[in-house]
């Protein structure tokens, strides 16, 4: 899947979803509600997030999108064209 992740840096309280399908501590497609303002220069910074055990962690920011981006990802899957 390529990268489409947003270039703007999160704040406390946006939404993000995991569209990474293989990682342990994260669901693919699952919401995660930012716990902190993400900081660093550019989009590979990290993003203070809970995790699915409860844990609150820091993965880079790169394995989430916004609402937005993941509703557009979906739309694009049910209307891309057959092969």
């Amino acid at each position: 899947m390529k990268n489409i992740s947003s270039t703007r840096l999160h704040k406390r309280g946006d939404i993000l979803v995991c569209f990474t399908q293989e990682w342990e501590s994260f669901t693919y497609g699952k919401k995660y509600e930012v716990l902190m303002d993400q900081f660093g220069p550019d989009r590979m910074s990290i993003v203070d997030v809970m995790n699915d055990r409860g844990q609150r962690y820091m993965p880079a920011s790169n394995y989430f999108v916004t609402i937005e981006e993941w509703r557009q990802m979906r739309i694009d899957e049910i209307i891309k064209p057959f092969n």
